[in-house]
């Protein structure tokens, strides 16, 4: 879809502003005072900005005319000192800021190439601004295939290879088929800037979500396994890329396809395992039948029980009677088996998910032992909630003490509800 430029003026226009008056005296903090407000405003609105990667395309520049550039370059350097002189209004920056951006739509390669010899000739602007403000985030956020090629025949500049990097991840976030075409024709070509670790490793982030067995395919390559910073927590970088259930668990199916065509099996199972242990961290922002739908889809044994012995701990989980009846499921000879000799692990999920749901609101518990069928692990858990809940509700915790079998335990809650009644 096309981009809607004054969402993006909300995430990177006011930084470029604040960098350029953030190198200057402290005579002028006024001039700064203003642009540092506005971009708090700015940046207050990045929550509207959605920037999906793969859903961009790629910009379409004519370029402009050398009159539009000097235009352009005046009106820009013409903001800056007067923003830092103090003389530009509050409620014209955010507008201004906008127009510098759309306006630099228009820039061809052959465009940003005269304008920085109009800002060189010009000098009120510092190259240090110059290159990392203007450049790298105007540019580099609007016209970064241009700002690629402007680059390719200006590699003297001073700070040539991190403007590079930032255009080109752009250029994949923007058009990651373009993009992609552009990196194995640079690699061919034998270009070394396109055969960096930073490069590599953005490649790969950049296709996890469409292309996940291109992306497997060029990680498991001799070139990126000789460079394993590229390759450094990969799957870990990769739940990043994600966002639906399906997402995740199509990203384990095709670990799987790539270890049924021969694939390298303890780089894959690395991938595997740093991928699933970021993926817990969304089960807050998926139903439970999402999240059982991963699990139960993607997962072995050990990796399903490695996940119920983080998930055991979360007290604030939706749909908390649907995970207590999956959990109910596990069998708890099962469960010790695989737990071994960790102490921490060898209570029953259940037991431990019960016991910290009741933190806050008792419900839950209360609720859920009602519908338990009596057994060993039906006792566990009413013993461990009693313990949780007896400070708070003796007569309720009272009630349990006929249905829990003696034991050591069960006389020490008693004295407990006693003491509580007190």
């Amino acid at each position: 879809m096309m981009k809607s430029w004054i969402l993006v003026f909300a995430l990177v226009g006011g930084a470029v502003l604040v960098g350029l008056l953030q190198r200057q005296s402290l005579s002028r903090l006024e001039g700064e005072r203003v642009i540092l407000e506005d971009r708090v405003k700015l940046l207050g609105e990045q929550e509207e900005v959605s920037r999906r990667k793969g859903d961009q395309t790629a910009e379409k520049v004519d370029g402009v005319s050398a009159e539009e550039v000097a235009g352009y370059h005046e009106d820009l350097v013409s903001f800056y000192a007067a923003a830092l002189n103090g003389e530009v209004e509050e409620e014209d920056v955010r507008e201004k800021l906008r127009e510098f951006y759309r306006r630099a739509q228009g820039f061809s390669a052959e465009n940003i190439g005269e304008f920085v010899a109009l800002l060189k000739e010009d000098g009120r602007i510092p190259w240090e601004v110059i290159d990392d403000e203007i450049l790298g985030e105007i540019f580099g956020e609007v016209v970064p295939f241009e700002l690629v090629k402007f680059l390719a025949g200006n590699r003297e500049l001073e700070g040539w290879e991190s403007l590079f990097q930032g255009a080109f991840v752009q250029c994949l976030k923007t058009d990651l088929s373009k993009a992609f075409k552009m990196y194995e024709e640079g690699v061919a070509a034998g270009r070394a800037e396109f055969r960096t670790t930073t490069i590599r490793s953005r490649v790969l982030i950049a296709l996890a979500r469409d292309y996940p067995d291109k992306m497997l395919a060029l990680a498991q390559s001799e070139e990126f396994q000789a460079d394993p910073d590229a390759l450094m927590h990969l799957g870990g970088f990769v739940d990043d890329q994600l966002e639906t259930s399906q997402e995740f668990l199509g990203f384990l199916i095709e670990i799987e396809r790539a270890l049924e065509k021969g694939g390298n099996a303890e780089f894959l199972a690395t991938v595997r395992k740093d991928f699933i242990r970021e993926s817990r961290q969304k089960v807050r922002n998926w139903s439970f039948d999402e999240t059982k739908g991963f699990v139960m889809g993607g997962m072995n044994r050990d990796e399903m029980f490695e996940f119920f012995a983080w998930t055991r701990h979360m007290a604030d989980l939706t749909e908390p009677e649907k995970w207590g009846e999956w959990l109910m499921e596990i069998e708890a000879e099962e469960w010790v088996e695989w737990a071994g000799d960790d102490a921490s692990l060898q209570t029953h999920p259940l037991v431990s998910f019960v016991r910290n749901s009741a933190r806050g609101d008792t419900s839950f518990g209360e609720e859920f032992l009602k519908t338990m069928p009596e057994g060993a692990l039906r006792d566990e858990v009413m013993l461990e909630f009693a313990w949780r809940v007896v400070g708070r509700k003796p007569e309720l915790v009272a009630g349990y003490l006929e249905k829990l079998p003696e034991s050591k335990g069960r006389e020490r809650l008693a004295e407990e509800i006693a003491h509580a009644r007190e």
